[in-house]
């Protein structure tokens, strides 16, 4: 029975891969005391000069495997088909100046800046070559400058105070808002990882209209005491527009003035328009004192709420 095998090459590869190179640097580093490197180099089908290229780029990029892929990477381009769009075009997209829309998903970024690429495209781009993505942004709220001002008199007036005695009984309130719809999520932004807290990654989050389905919460702290959280409804989002008077139609057997007068009572009959800025965004100071003041007063006279100060 003829046993079937792989037929033996007839003669060495012109072009040596990664794997006959790999063979050299091996017969190379093994060769028997008189062999010469031209002899070695022509057992295996290249130039004695081209031995020693092989050999320098061996001791440059510290392996004997991948060296192509090494130098195309040094020489900042890769092996196989190049990239369509060129480096500095994808830089451009981490600039806000060049590009206003680093918030925008892939599909926009793509279509705003003329690159011909898909989103899925542009993703695998910028992650393989500039290691971006497009991460949640840290953002800051847009502050007044008359609560700027108070905070910075507050802080210079009693930062100097001690931590008992003083600091021990101030109550830290923060608030939370979640809203499933896609404008009331937290900002995201094209940046390079580990570049979150860049000044120039740093998005302001502008105030959003009011809407009935956000969902606020909130929680108070001091040095003993920890509140659970708590959900709230700001008045101003329970406030409904009372459903006006239906218009009046025009019969064919009235007269166009007597449809205008009724028209013109119809508009001053309707409700007026309710006024007011984005309601449930924040906390307003008649809600803050009728319902969160009285839960700090009666945490700071419950004992219970305390543990005993350590010992100095």
């Amino acid at each position: 029975m003829k046993i079937l095998k792989t037929p033996e090459q007839d003669k060495i590869l012109k072009v040596p891969d990664t794997e006959e190179r790999a063979h050299y640097f091996w017969h190379v580093e093994n060769r028997h005391d008189g062999e010469r490197l031209a002899d070695i180099a022509a057992n295996h089908g290249i130039d004695p000069t081209t031995g020693l290229k092989w050999r320098k780029e061996k001791d440059h990029f510290g392996d004997r495997r991948r060296v192509r892929k090494r130098k195309a990477e040094e020489n900042d381009h890769k092996l196989g088909r190049p990239f369509r769009v060129p480096l500095h075009q994808l830089e451009a997209l981490l600039d806000n100046e060049s590009n206003p829309v680093r918030q925008a998903p892939y599909e926009v970024q793509s279509a705003r800046n003329n690159i011909p690429l898909a989103a899925r495209s542009l993703q695998y781009n910028v992650a393989k070559r500039l290691d971006a993505h497009l991460y949640l942004a840290a953002y800051s709220d847009k502050l007044l400058e008359k609560n700027k001002k108070e905070r910075v008199q507050y802080g210079n007036e009693h930062g100097d105070k001690p931590l008992y005695g003083f600091w021990d009984g101030v109550h830290f309130t923060d608030e939370a808002h979640y809203n499933p719809t896609k404008d009331f999520q937290m900002p995201r932004i094209l940046r390079r990882f580990k570049e979150r807290l860049n000044p120039a990654n740093i998005c302001t989050r502008q105030k959003k209209k009011r809407d009935l389905r956000t969902l606020h919460m909130y929680a108070l702290v001091n040095w003993y005491f920890k509140s659970e959280l708590e959900f709230y409804n700001n008045q101003k989002d329970m406030l409904e527009i009372p459903k006006p008077p239906r218009q009046p139609v025009k019969s064919k057997y009235e007269t166009p003035e007597r449809h205008h007068k009724r028209v013109k009572e119809w508009e001053a009959k309707k409700p007026p328009p309710i006024e007011g800025g984005p309601g449930g965004h924040h906390m307003t100071q008649d809600y803050y004192s009728k319902t969160l003041l009285p839960k700090s007063s009666k945490s700071q006279l419950d004992p219970s709420y305390y543990s005993p100060c350590p010992e100095s």
